[in-house]
């Protein structure tokens, strides 16, 4: 895929390594961070102008961030028509007001609303958007699972790139790939299954009326087996996949191997507990991210 932004050796605060990434064209990225503020400065430098305080950001695609303060006293209605312009459609505006659930507020002005109806300002702002590269900051982290997946299915609808910083792993999961950031600089970067795979090691959970032949074969490939009422089980790191496939090929009797990955919400405590330890993730096929020296 091309990569319509690339963010090259920069720094959060200018005392962490540098580090870079690079977002492809149509994916869709979240944000997590351990300080919000880290997290809302990333999809700053994605979405607006501005570059990084330390380092450089490439943007070769139009990018765009919803910013309500310089709407000024517009009504809600007023301001989705101004950045919308004369090439989008009542009815793409309309649409973008019931996603967004801001029916009742469209004739309200932009100064008066509230936080939550700000935010919702800002999700409706990317629906009537045409930038090829979308961020929203934290707008979707208020919205109930009913109202989210109206927004993110009316997201959907317009192929392109979107960028999210948020706290709420239920919306991270809906992402192609999640941007980890810590105090201490980037924790990882890449798609949720590299995520899961490469930060510890995968479970396989064996069926087996043949434990010890089973087992003797799964001990050649240096794994931690733990019996259990049918068989027994045992973690693999990256790397060790081969134990499992030849489990399945029927040596030592094996009925079935059902593989576990970890959940999400384990991935990323463990990025995040060995960024604040300085150790590194226990794979090596997905790096953390592109650390700079």
């Amino acid at each position: 895929m091309n990569e319509v932004v690339s963010l090259d050796r920069v720094r959060l605060t200018g005392t962490e390594k540098a580090w870079s990434a690079k977002i492809s064209e149509g994916a869709w990225g979240g944000v997590l961070s351990t300080q919000a503020e880290f997290g809302s400065e990333v999809v700053a430098w994605i979405g607006s102008s501005r570059n990084a305080t330390h380092g450089n950001v490439y943007r070769r695609a139009e990018t765009y961030i919803p910013i309500t303060g310089e709407l000024g006293r517009l009504t809600v209605l007023g301001a989705l028509t101004k950045i919308a312009g004369k090439q989008n459609s009542a009815s793409r505006i309309s649409h973008a007001l019931v996603a967004a659930g801001l029916e009742q507020a469209r004739k309200q002005s932009v100064s008066s609303c509230s936080v939550e109806l700000l935010e919702r300002l800002q999700i409706a702002m990317a629906l009537v958007s045409d930038a090829s590269v979308v961020c929203l900051d934290f707008a979707l982290d208020r919205l109930d699972p009913w109202r989210l997946k109206t927004v993110l299915d009316a997201l959907r609808e317009t192929p392109r790139t979107l960028m999210i910083a948020t706290r709420r792993l239920d919306i991270v999961e809906q992402m192609d790939q999640v941007l980890i950031l810590h105090e201490k600089g980037l924790a990882f970067h890449g798609t949720l299954d590299e995520l899961r795979r490469s930060v510890m090691p995968v479970r396989y959970e064996v069926i087996t009326p043949d434990r010890s032949t089973a087992s003797a074969v799964a001990k050649r490939f240096k794994v931690s087996i733990l019996e259990t009422e049918h068989g027994f089980s045992y973690s693999a790191g990256q790397g060790q996949e081969i134990a499992a496939k030849l489990l399945t090929h029927g040596y030592g009797a094996v009925e079935t191997v059902i593989e576990v990955l970890p959940t999400l919400s384990e991935a990323v405590h463990h990025v995040l507990e060995n960024a604040a330890t300085g150790l590194p993730l226990d794979g090596k096929r997905y790096p953390i991210g592109h650390q700079a020296p």
